[in-house]
This record gives C-alpha cells, sequence and structure tokens, in this order.
C-alpha cells in the first residue's frame, strides 16, 4: 500500500506541483481513503520525503544498470543522459524549484544526496575514460566532476532557462555534447561524432 500510495503522490507531484497536491487529491487519485493514507505517512512532508527518495533511488537503479552494460566510458555517459531524460519527461512543473521554496529542508537533504550520487557516478566514469584513452589524463577529476554537477542543475533553472523557450531536453543534450568535447582525447572525440552522425 505504501508504494501505491508514494507512486501515485509522485505522479501528482510531478503534475501538478508539491504544493498544488493536497493529501485529498492523492486520496481521490489512489482510489483509498486519506486516513489510510495518514496510516503510512504522518503528514504531507513525510510523503514527499518519500517520493522524492524514491525517485532518487530509480535514478541510481537505472545509472547502476547502464554501467553493467560494458559501454565504452563515452557510450556510458551518453546513456546515463537518455536515464535522466527519461526521469525530467515526467516533469511538467519545476520540483527542485518547489522544494526549495517551500520545503527547504527537504530540498537541502536531496541536494546532498544528488550530489553524492553525481559525484560517484561522474568520477567513476571520468576514471574509466582516462583508463580507456578516451577522456584526457590530465583531467582535475575532482573538479571536473563538480563543475558538472553545478551545470547540470542549472538546466533546471528557470530564470536562466525559462520552460516557455527552452527544452530541457535540448539543454541536456547539448550540454552533455559540449561536455564531452571538452574532455575527450581524439580517440573519444571519433566515438562521439559517431554518436552524433548517428542520431
Amino acid at each position: 500500500m505504501e508504494c501505491k500510495i508514494t507512486k501515485k503522490a509522485t505522479e501528482l507531484f510531478l503534475k501538478l506541483g508539491f504544493k498544488s497536491v493536497t493529501m485529498d487529491d492523492i486520496a481521490q487519485e489512489s482510489g483509498i481513503s486519506k486516513k489510510t493514507i495518514y496510516q503510512h505517512f504522518k503528514n504531507k512532508t513525510e510523503l514527499i520525503q518519500s517520493c522524492v527518495d524514491d525517485s532518487m533511488k530509480t535514478v541510481a537503479i537505472n545509472i547502476s544498470e547502464v554501467k553493467t552494460k560494458g559501454l565504452n566510458a563515452v557510450q556510458e555517459q551518453l546513456e546515463i543522459r537518455n536515464v535522466i531524460l527519461a526521469q525530467l519527461k515526467n516533469e511538467k512543473t519545476s520540483p527542485h524549484l518547489q522544494l526549495q521554496r517551500y520545503y527547504p529542508g527537504i530540498y537541502k537533504i536531496t541536494r546532498t544526496k544528488h550530489f553524492e550520487l553525481v559525484y560517484a557516478s561522474v568520477s567513476q566514469n571520468l576514471q574509466k575514460g582516462i583508463g580507456e584513452g578516451l577522456y584526457r589524463k590530465e583531467l582535475d577529476l575532482d573538479i571536473i566532476t563538480r563543475m558538472h554537477f553545478i551545470c547540470a542543475i542549472e538546466l533546471k533553472n528557470q530564470d536562466i532557462f525559462p520552460s516557455e523557450n527552452y527544452s530541457v531536453r535540448d539543454l541536456m543534450n547539448i550540454y552533455i555534447e559540449n561536455y564531452l568535447r571538452s574532455i575527450v582525447t581524439p580517440k573519444g572525440l571519433e566515438i562521439l561524432e559517431q554518436h552524433l552522425h548517428n542520431q
């Protein structure tokens, strides 16, 4: 039951926003009573935290699956981009902005977890790429990883990239291409160019 509630609540939060959706809305859309929801979550804030944690776990699992495919580092990074884009396509609102504005405690915890996930994934990919001769060996892995996190987060910043003018999908594709171009060796560039040619 808890999974059912979390799944439906996540759908509604991403579609309508954390602020707009009420516990009554979730109960009605889930086909259960509000009392049932409160048997599993003491309040809306706790439910939101559960939804955010669940979404983060899903992304982490999907990224881990990509890393087991035996792709080279460039292909792996492009495939991870696809995982992120698949997650973003369900977002009709700006969840990060809404968390920051209305649930700063959850936002702070989530940002820390998000950073840890990105840091581990990107640093592993960079090390792999250097080992394969696809990324430049002189890269400062710590700085590149931190910069990557900041850039990826800011693509969702509505003040910088208002959604009526910019598609997050287009922004992500442009960013990842330029990110890879800045770190690849000539050998890595051949793989990237081949991928872009085949798109």
